[in-house]
């Protein structure tokens, strides 16, 4: 059984970030020649895991030059409010956009710096002292000034064993859930390969009921009330779009809602986004108790069910096949984006309806088993930052 750390704080002392953290500033002129062949950017560390589990690699080019370590963290000084840190198991170059940080001095055990950099209060700070409109970034000078309570060394440890224990519980889960994410792909790569250029093909749009059409746009004073509306944020959390995800909701009049009331026939596509993994991703609209609408960075198809079942083209969509059609259309200026007619634009197989049901009814079966880990995941990162708070923030 592991040892709960003392709730009893007295004997912590009061300390400013930057007395025991200093911002690495290492850097590679050429790092393909210096031996790194890894490439981190804030696309590759997802909110809540401290593991770095997936990269770039240097082969491909880049233009990264900030040098990070093993034991090293990396934390995403843009859009904190996304929650991003990484503890690094290996070397690399990594974004402008985050910050490696590292202890200074002997007071703080590199092992626990991770988990403080994931209290609430830390992130809150990050926020609160963050600026820019469309990508609000915080700076060192004010991360520094984060204040917090440090515990004595033979406590830290003690910290540290419990934090790892939770952590450790997620790894697993994530685990397990991205060994479905790979029986899932392996199975759509082996459905499309034997039906793709042995079937007719059309254009998205050939299937559609009407050509793909952007999202609303309205301003702050229209928003906090209303109907729900789909942002980026619900593309990127989600397969399936359904009232039951907690949106930002918007007032509508009666014609705007016409024009955009979603319906269980649309595929939704990430239009403009500022990571390159949003652009293009195509999730499925699910029931609905009331209306529902989509905002301008998201792009609506609407599918004629005459002609294409919706999650048959929504797996080919997402499918290792599929989404190398979808890689051709991205553009790069300072978002990644697809246009609407580059969309309308992409190859769709159309096998007989028939098979599109059976693919998609498997396919879907394999991508809901997916869900039951990821529910779990969500639920142990709950209990884990419950413990974060309970462990490491003033009571």
């Amino acid at each position: 059984m592991l040892e709960q750390p003392a709730s009893n704080k007295a004997a912590w002392t009061p300390v400013a970030f930057g007395d025991v953290v200093r911002l690495s500033k290492a850097r590679s002129k050429d790092p393909e020649a210096d031996g790194y062949q890894r490439v981190v950017g804030l696309e590759h560390i997802d909110p809540g895991d401290l593991r770095i589990r997936r990269w770039a690699g240097i082969s491909d080019g880049t233009t990264f030059s900030s040098v990070f370590r093993p034991g090293q963290v990396l934390f995403g000084k843009r859009r904190a409010y996304q929650r991003k840190v990484a503890s690094a198991d290996f070397a690399g170059v990594c974004s402008s956009d985050i910050y490696v940080l590292e202890p200074c001095g002997n007071a703080l055990m590199p092992e626990l710096l991770p988990f403080i950099c994931q209290t609430d209060g830390f992130f809150e700070h990050a926020i609160s002292t963050s600026a820019g409109s469309l990508s609000p970034r915080t700076n060192w000078k004010s991360l520094a000034s984060f204040e917090f309570l440090l515990p004595p060394i033979q406590e830290q440890r003690r910290v540290v064993e419990v934090l790892r224990h939770a952590a450790g519980s997620i790894d697993k889960l994530i685990v397990l859930q991205q060994t479905g994410v790979r029986a899932l792909a392996s199975a759509a790569r082996q459905e499309f390969s034997q039906i793709w250029g042995n079937y007719p093909s059309d254009q998205l749009a050939g299937i559609c009921i009407k050509k793909p059409q952007s999202g609303i746009y309205k301003s702050e004073q229209h928003r906090g009330r209303g109907v729900p509306m789909v942002n980026m944020g619900e593309l990127f959390g989600n397969d399936i779009i359904s009232d039951e995800i907690e949106m930002e909701r918007i007032e509508v009049d009666d014609n705007e809602l016409r024009r955009y009331r979603l319906t269980s026939d649309d595929l939704l596509f990430g239009r403009r986004s500022v990571v390159l993994e949003g652009a293009g991703r195509c999730v499925l609209v699910g029931s609905q108790n009331e209306p529902m609408v989509f905002e301008s960075s998201v792009l609506r198809a609407t599918l004629d069910p005459n002609k294409a079942n919706n999650r048959f083209v929504f797996e080919w969509l997402r499918s290792p096949l599929g989404d190398q059609q979808i890689r051709r259309i991205v553009t790069f200026t300072t978002v990644s984006g697809v246009a609407g007619s580059d969309v309308a634009r992409v190859p769709i197989p159309l096998p007989p309806l028939e098979t599109q049901q059976r693919i998609a009814d498997r396919l879907s079966g394999l991508r809901k088993s997916i869900g039951s880990p990821a529910k779990r995941i969500d639920d142990a990162k709950s209990l884990s930052n419950a413990t974060l708070r309970r462990v490491l923030e003033a009571p």
